[in-house]
């Protein structure tokens, strides 16, 4: 074909593909855009522009919403925040109401059941306006509305109207915690038997510590999840005439929570207290509407910490595992027993252990289980060298070392762990080298981690050629029961 010929063909392919876009795809979107603004029945109303709305609640209640500041308020019939995505709902449904058909000359409202009080009193801008809900149309999924005229009738989709089917609670804000997560300086907390108060480093907002009643790192974990649930937590209902005995269950909470806020120069404070649950395991609450009480959902906060050990950090390594290149296992001789030493080394994405062959699988679990490793519980802030003993962290009965880092060949130092009698009821006994602290792992750790040569060799050794597996252990030999701290006898002088 001649170039020049080809070269026009592609300008009128090209010309024609701007004229389907332009008009046939852009201009049918912008056609359809214009044809629902003519439409709409307010065609110069914005729901931003709406700042008061009365509605009568399918509760057979007159609510009565208004924009203060930009957020919604229950006024009426009483004062309450509002829940902002209902008032919006309704705003947005006004704004945009459009109608499917239109009766210019109606017959009487009341055969379009529109002869009651307007469902709607609303006002945007400088308006006063007004709408009238009716029955539903016989034909077409659409029901009848009027304006604050009596005429024409409009048939709009009758999903449209869904958000101003709500009931009084409908239009309540659920929320009993009202916070700037940010902006949270201080948790106080207080529950049966004991309380905490946890603070937050001033210039690492990742970093919390608690403060009383001792003073130690706190687990930012265990807080982001606290923060998290409180500001999450919804009602089902509420209560506006609590009987006395359900005021007394609030005024002796389960739970009490105090958060401190401080931002822009200025301090607030948020409160919620949680009673015992009543009937169908529901739970008063009190929030920040001070004399509301939620009815929250049974099992709210059933697992919001209630001890100090709950707050505390219990983390007892963690690295990036893809950085781990080495790993050392040092296990203690016991009795009559010997020591050993398994040494671990990454090749590839596979690990290969001397003088003895892990199994693959077990080597890698090893090292994933390492690289975020909690405790259970803290066993007690220090011990004495009897005591250490009997748990057999005095001298530990298992060291594990794992060793890498960020960049190719490094040898650092990643984690570090000792670990001393394995117990069913209370779990493994643990500590870190830097830490006095002394702890209690799961018991179920014993599953990837070994806590003697004779649970490494039943479990974690891969079999010799020719041989038979043996039969596996359980998660962790349990080692002869050892006293719990404070009950070891002192060791003789």
């Amino acid at each position: 074909m001649n170039p020049r010929n080809t070269a026009i063909l592609a300008l009128v392919v090209a010309a024609l593909g701007a004229f389907v876009w332009l008009y046939e795809i852009r201009g049918a979107e912008e056609r359809s855009e214009r044809e629902a603004a003519e439409k709409r029945l307010w065609k110069d109303v914005e729901a931003e522009q709406i700042s008061l709305v009365t509605l009568r609640t399918k509760d057979d209640k007159e609510a009565r919403l208004e924009r203060v500041e930009g957020a919604w308020k229950l006024l009426a019939p009483i004062s309450f925040p509002a829940d902002a995505s209902a008032a919006d709902g309704i705003a947005e449904t006004l704004a945009g109401l459009a109608a499917e058909a239109t009766i210019e000359d109606p017959a009487p409202l009341a055969e379009y059941g529109l002869d009651g009080p307007p469902r709607v009193r609303f006002r945007a801008g400088e308006r006063e306006l007004a709408l009238r809900v009716g029955s539903r149309s016989p034909v077409g999924a659409n029901s009848y509305v009027a304006t604050s005229e009596d005429k024409p009738v409009y048939a709009v989709q009758s999903f449209r109207l869904t958000s101003l089917e709500r009931s009084l609670d409908d239009l309540r804000d659920k929320r009993p915690m009202r916070f700037d997560r940010e902006a949270v300086a201080e948790l106080r907390v207080r529950w049966k038997g004991g309380a905490a108060r946890l603070v937050r480093d001033a210039e690492n907002r990742e970093v919390w510590r608690l403060a009383e009643p001792l003073a130690a790192a706190a687990d930012a974990r265990a807080v982001s999840k606290a923060l998290s649930d409180l500001e999450f937590v919804r009602a089902t209902g509420f209560d506006d005439a609590p009987s006395p005995a359900l005021r007394a269950s609030l005024e002796q909470p389960e739970l009490a929570v105090e958060l401190v806020t401080r931002a822009d120069g200025k301090e607030g404070t948020a409160r919620f207290a949680l009673g015992a649950a009543g009937e169908g395991g529901v739970r008063p609450a009190r929030g920040n509407a001070a004399d509301a009480v939620y009815r929250l959902p049974a099992g709210a906060l059933d697992d919001f910490p209630r001890s100090v050990d709950a707050w505390r950090d219990k983390q007892l390594t963690s690295f990036v595992e893809g950085e781990a290149r080495r790993f050392e296992l040092a296990f203690h001789a016991e009795a009559a027993g010997e020591s050993l030493l398994l040494s671990g080394r990454r090749e590839g994405e596979a690990w290969v252990t001397e003088p003895e062959a892990m199994k693959p699988e077990a080597a890698r679990d090893l090292v994933l289980e390492l690289s975020n490793l909690d405790a259970a519980r803290i066993a007690a802030e220090s011990l004495g060298a009897a005591e250490r003993a009997a748990l057999g962290l005095d001298p530990p009965r298992v060291v594990v070392r794992v060793l890498g880092g960020a960049e190719e060949g490094s040898n650092d130092v990643l984690a570090e762990l000792q670990l001393g009698v394995a117990d069913a009821a209370r779990g493994i006994a643990a500590k870190r080298p830097d830490r006095e602290t002394v702890y209690w792992l799961p018991f179920e750790r014993g599953e990837q981690i070994p806590t003697s040569a004779e649970a490494l060799r039943e479990r974690f050794l891969a079999p010799a050629p020719g041989a038979e597996a043996p039969e596996p252990a359980d998660a962790a030999a349990p080692a002869e029961a050892a006293p719990a701290p404070g009950e070891v006898e002192a060791a003789p002088e």
